[in-house]
C-alpha cells in the first residue's frame, strides 16, 4: 500500500475522467492520480471513432456550453493529442495505464482503492469507467478459426471487404455507415425497426439505406456461423444463409453494477447509478462520470461539463 494520501483518484482516463483532473488542478488540488486500465488514455475515441473523424459537440441536437477550460477539439486525432498533453503535461496530474481497479471502499474518512498496481488511498474518487471497453458478445458459439475476422470494433477492418454488422445502437450504426463508404455492408438487427441510435447517427442511418450505400435487414438475428474454408458463412433466423468476409458485433456495453454495488454504490431500477446534481453519490467523496452515465453513448462536451463541476464540488 502506498503512504500516500490523494486529494482525488480517478478512475478511468476518458474525457471526464481527463477533464475532472485538468479543471481539479487548475483549482488548486495538487495531488492526483489517474488510474487506466488500457495501455493509454482516451481508448474510447481511439477505438471507437474512425480516423479523422467529424466529432459533434452538440450531441443528439443538444447545443452543450461548454463551462470549464478545455477547448473542443471536433477531429478525432486532435481530442487525443489534447487529453495526452493534459495528463503527460500537468504538474499536479500523475497516471498509471494497464491498471485494473477491483474495489473502492471508504474507510472513516479516505477511500482505499484496490487495484492490479497496489492499494492508494484518497480523499474523493471519480468512477469514469466507460461501457465500450468491454462490449458485449452473443450467445452462441463463434469458431475459434474466424476469431481474426469476427470483431467487436473497427480496428481490424479495411477496404473492399464484404462485412455483416449486428447491433441495432449507436456502435451499430456509426459502424455500417462508416464501413459503407469502402466495402460491401449488411446490418442486421431483430428489431423491427432502427429506434435506438440517437437521431444524428438514426438519420444517417437512413440516409445511407436510402442510397444503397447500406443493405440492412430487420426482424433478424443470427442462429449460426460457420467456418467455410476461412470466410464466414451466417445461418440467420429467416432461413437467409450468407457469406462475409468479416464480422463485426455492436451489441453495446454494460453498466458495470456489479462493481458499483460491491463499492456501495445505490443504482435505480435501470441498474444505473443514482447521483445529485454534482455527480457525487450516497457516498460523499465519491462520484461517478461520462459514458457509466449514459445508456446509449455520452457526449465529450457534456462529459467535459461533467469534470468541471466535479472538480468544483470537490474543492
Amino acid at each position: 500500500m502506498s503512504n500516500d494520501i490523494y486529494d482525488l483518484i480517478i478512475l478511468g482516463a476518458g474525457p471526464a475522467g481527463i477533464a475532472t483532473a485538468y479543471e481539479a488542478e487548475l483549482l488548486g488540488i495538487k495531488k492526483i492520480l489517474i488510474l487506466e486500465k488500457a495501455s493509454h488514455s482516451v481508448n474510447t475515441i481511439r477505438n471507437f471513432y474512425e480516423d479523422g473523424k467529424p466529432i459533434d459537440r452538440d450531441w443528439a441536437g443538444i447545443e452543450v456550453e461548454l463551462a470549464g477550460n478545455i477547448d473542443f477539439k471536433f477531429v478525432k486525432e486532435e481530442s487525443i493529442a489534447l487529453l495526452d498533453d493534459i495528463v503527460t503535461n500537468t504538474e499536479g496530474i500523475e497516471i498509471v495505464y494497464e491498471c485494473e481497479v477491483y474495489m473502492v471502499q471508504k474507510e472513516e474518512k479516505l477511500f482505499k482503492v484496490e487495484s492490479k498496481s497496489g492499494t492508494f488511498l484518497a480523499k474523493n474518487v471519480l468512477m469514469s469507467i466507460g461501457r465500450m471497453d468491454k462490449p458485449k458478445k452473443p450467445d452462441y458459439k463463434l469458431p475459434r478459426k474466424l476469431a481474426k475476422k469476427i470483431n467487436f470494433d473497427l480496428s481490424k477492418t479495411s477496404s473492399n471487404e464484404k462485412i455483416l454488422v449486428v447491433g441495432g445502437g449507436d456502435s451499430a450504426a456509426e459502424y455500417a455507415c462508416s464501413l459503407s463508404k469502402n466495402n460491401d455492408v449488411l446490418l442486421a438487427y431483430r428489431g423491427e425497426s432502427f429506434f435506438r441510435p440517437n437521431p444524428l447517427n438514426l438519420k444517417r442511418l437512413k440516409e445511407c439505406c436510402a442510397c444503397d450505400a447500406l443493405k440492412h435487414r430487420l426482424e433478424c438475428d443470427v442462429e449460426e456461423i460457420i467456418d467455410d474454408k476461412g470466410h464466414i458463412k451466417v445461418i440467420f433466423s429467416d432461413g437467409h444463409i450468407d457469406t462475409f468476409d468479416r464480422m463485426i458485433f455492436a451489441l453495446g456495453g454494460t453498466t458495470p453494477v456489479d462493481f458499483l454495488t460491491n463499492c456501495g454504490i445505490e443504482v435505480d431500477e435501470k441498474s444505473q447509478p443514482v447521483y445529485d446534481e454534482n455527480f457525487e453519490t450516497n457516498i460523499k467523496g465519491l462520484f461517478v462520470a461520462g459514458d457509466i452515465l449514459f445508456q446509449n453513448g455520452g457526449s465529450i462536451s457534456v462529459a467535459y461539463n461533467q469534470g468541471y463541476h466535479i472538480a468544483k464540488k470537490i474543492v
